[in-house]
């Protein structure tokens, strides 16, 4: 994630990073940007706290993105 809304998918050539609106149920603190061109993986032991959830639509969302990532990576491989 990040708060660099200028690197959205609508305002830059990342296709791939899709925005998310601060909300109540995420506890973003920022409008803010999902980049779903690379997956990280996180420790568990690494992570002290949540600040909230993602609405569905939004995880799958960001599921659909990264499939199209993918699909895009098959073909010019």
């Amino acid at each position: 994630m990040s708060s660099r809304l200028e690197k959205s998918k609508e305002k830059s050539k990342y296709k791939y990073n899709e925005p998310l609106d601060k909300n109540k149920k995420n506890g973003l603190k920022t409008d803010s940007i999902v980049k779903c061109d690379e997956v990280y993986s996180i420790p568990p032991q690494n992570i002290l706290f949540k600040i909230g959830t993602i609405d569905v639509n939004d995880y799958l969302r960001f599921i659909n993105s990264y499939s199209s990532y993918l699909k895009e990576k098959l073909v010019t491989a």
